[in-house]
């Protein structure tokens, strides 16, 4: 097997995904203001640049919401949509990924 160009300790960051303090603490200001009722907005977005880790901060924002309803026993639900902006070049383009995504009961 090739050996890494990353050092040992490059990969163990990797692999406990760090350096995402501030997007965690907004999100969970977020749900902690729907948990309570008081908040006006619907919608949080993360955006970036391709291969910067937009995905796979919302995969562990979300595996972390479902610890904290587990633990809480709350039950926040999050729906989570993924737009390529190269994709999606006008509103109503826009809408329609959107509903293709989200699947309502």
């Amino acid at each position: 097997m090739p050996e890494s160009r990353f050092s040992r300790k490059t990969q163990q960051a990797i692999k406990k995904f760090t350096d995402r303090i501030e997007p965690f603490r907004a999100f969970n200001k977020w749900i902690d203001a729907i948990a309570a009722g008081s908040i006006t907005r619907k919608a949080l977005v993360y955006y970036g640049v391709g291969g910067i880790g937009k995905t796979r901060l919302i995969s562990e924002l979300m595996s972390d919401l479902e610890k904290r309803n587990n633990i809480n026993g709350t039950a926040v639900n999050i729906i989570f949509a993924s737009m390529d902006v190269n994709e999606y070049n006008s509103p109503s383009t826009v809408l329609m990924g959107l509903r293709k995504q989200i699947k309502f009961p």
